[in-house]
C-alpha cells in the first residue's frame, strides 16, 4: 500500500479516531465492493474515494494534482469513481510526471481508498512543523465545513501559529472564519505530536471536528522542508526591547523594510560599490525575521554583512558586546 493507507492503518491501530475505510487494488470486483458497503456501511450517507499510489506523498515525489479525489460519493457510484481514479495512473500526464522526476512510469502501484464521509462543523490542516522550516512551530488552518473547502481556499480560514517551545499561540482570521476553542487547539497539538512520534516524521495532517470529536482523515510527510538547507540563526538580543510581544504581519513587513533600507544605504555609503551591494541584496532584505509571531534578528545575515566591512575582525567583537551575543564561536 501507499503511505496514505499505511498511515491511516497505523493511526487506527494506535487508537486515533479515523472514519472507517477500506482499500482496493486494480483487480477489484464491483460486486464485492457493493456487498462490502452494504454489510459494513449500512448507515453511511456518502464516501470519499481517493488515490493511494505507492510513491505518492513520498519525500521525493508528491504526485500533487496527478490523481483525482472524489467526495460525497453515494454508495451506488463508488465503483464508478474507483475506476476513474485507477484510470488516472494511465494518463499521459502521469507518465510525463514520472519521466520528469526520473521514475519508471510503471513504478507507482495504485490502490484506492474508500472512506466514510464525515460532515464536520470544522475541518482543516495541521502541520506539525511550519513548512517554511520553523521546526518548533506548528501551524493549524481551519474553516467551517469539510476540509476540501479549506485546502482549496474556498472558505474563510483561521490560521494558528503555535510555539512548541514556550506554548504561546496567536492566530490570523480572514473574513468570518471560525475560531477553535483553546481546548481544541491544545488537543490538536497534543494529538499531532503523538502522530509525529508514531510516524517518525514531521506531518501534514487533515482533520475534521464533528460533535466535538476530532477525526483524522490523512497524515503524510511535509515534503517542503529541506533538511539540507543552510541553517538560519535567529536571535532576539536587543530587539526584544522594541518588540516584546506578538507582532502582527503588517508590522513585521514594516520592520523588515525599515532594516533593509537602513542597511542597504549604510553599505552603499561604506563600500561605494553598488554592484557589491546588489549581490547581497537578498541578505539585506532579511536582517530581521519573524517566528512564532515574534521579531528576531536573523543573526547569521548580520555576520555576512559585517564581513564585507573593513576592519571587520575588530568590529565584530565590539558589535557582539553591544548586541549581548553570548555564544561568540
Amino acid at each position: 500500500l501507499g503511505s496514505k493507507a499505511r498511515n491511516l492503518f497505523l493511526l487506527l491501530g494506535a487508537g486515533f479516531l479515523v472514519p472507517p475505510f477500506f482499500c482496493v487494488d486494480k483487480d477489484f470486483a464491483e460486486g464485492e465492493v457493493l456487498s462490502h458497503l452494504a454489510e459494513n456501511f449500512p448507515d453511511a450517507g456518502a464516501f470519499s474515494v481517493r488515490s493511494c499510489a505507492s510513491l505518492e506523498d513520498s519525500a521525493g515525489h508528491s504526485f500533487a494534482g496527478q490523481f483525482k479525489t472524489f467526495l460525497r460519493v453515494p454508495a451506488k457510484d463508488v465503483c464508478m469513481r474507483i475506476r476513474e481514479v485507477f484510470s488516472d495512473a494511465e494518463r499521459p500526464e502521469t507518465s510525463s510526471y514520472c519521466l520528469a522526476h526520473h521514475l519508471d512510469p510503471a513504478a507507482p502501484t495504485m490502490h484506492v481508498i474508500v472512506q466514510e464521509m464525515v460532515e464536520p462543523e470544522l475541518s482543516g490542516v495541521l502541520f506539525t512543523a511550519n513548512p517554511q522550516g520553523l521546526l518548533n512551530e506548528s501551524v493549524i488552518v481551519c474553516g467551517s465545513g469539510s476540509g476540501d473547502q479549506v485546502v482549496e481556499d474556498k472558505t474563510d480560514a483561521t490560521t494558528y501559529y503555535y510555539n512548541l517551545t514556550d506554548k504561546t499561540c496567536y492566530y490570523e482570521q480572514t473574513g468570518l472564519s471560525p475560531l477553535l476553542t483553546a481546548a481544541q487547539v491544545d488537543e490538536l497539538i497534543s494529538l499531532s505530536g503523538q502522530i509525529k512520534t508514531l510516524l517518525h516524521e514531521e506531518c501534514d495532517i487533515e482533520f475534521a471536528i464533528q460533535n466535538k470529536k476530532i477525526y483524522f482523515l490523512q497524515a503524510r510527510p511535509i515534503t517542503s522542508i529541506d533538511k539540507d538547507a543552510p541553517v538560519i540563526i535567529l536571535d532576539n538580543s536587543n530587539i526584544v526591547e522594541s518588540y516584546p510581544g506578538i507582532t502582527l504581519p503588517l508590522t513585521q513587513s514594516f520592520i523588515r523594510e525599515a532594516y533593509y533600507q537602513v542597511f542597504r544605504n549604510l553599505m552603499l555609503r561604506l563600500t561605494r560599490e553598488p554592484e557589491t551591494v546588489e549581490k547581497i541584496d537578498d541578505t539585506l532584505q532579511h536582517m530581521v525575521d519573524a517566528a512564532n509571531g515574534r521579531i528576531y534578528y536573523r543573526i547569521s545575515n548580520w555576520y555576512d554583512v559585517l564581513l564585507f566591512l573593513p576592519f571587520h575582525r575588530r568590529l565584530i567583537p565590539i558589535w557582539q558586546e553591544m548586541m549581548g551575543v553570548k555564544n561568540r564561536t
